[in-house]
């Protein structure tokens, strides 16, 4: 499953971009906390614009100490400074 989604970043339409990075802003900080969905969620923030990366990190408003200290979040974290 996150391996697909991963591809649909890298290589799917702005349009399909788009749409799966408007899937994701409600799911940022459990997604940021698994294993295979930080991979996701850092796909994505590599994959779309500034304006989708802005409403994606948004995404973990009230969540950001406890991502810098887990193991998978804080990846997302440093992707997105």
């Amino acid at each position: 499953g996150n391996y697909v989604i991963q591809k649909f970043f890298e290589f799917g339409s702005a349009e399909q971009r788009r749409i799966l990075a408007e899937q994701l802003v409600g799911q940022m900080p459990q997604l940021s906390l698994h294993a295979y969905g930080c991979r996701v969620v850092q796909k994505a923030l590599d994959s779309v614009p500034v304006d989708t990366q802005v409403m994606l990190i948004g995404g973990l408003k009230g969540t950001v100490l406890a991502c810098m200290e887990d193991q998978h979040a804080s990846h997302v974290i440093q992707k997105c400074i």
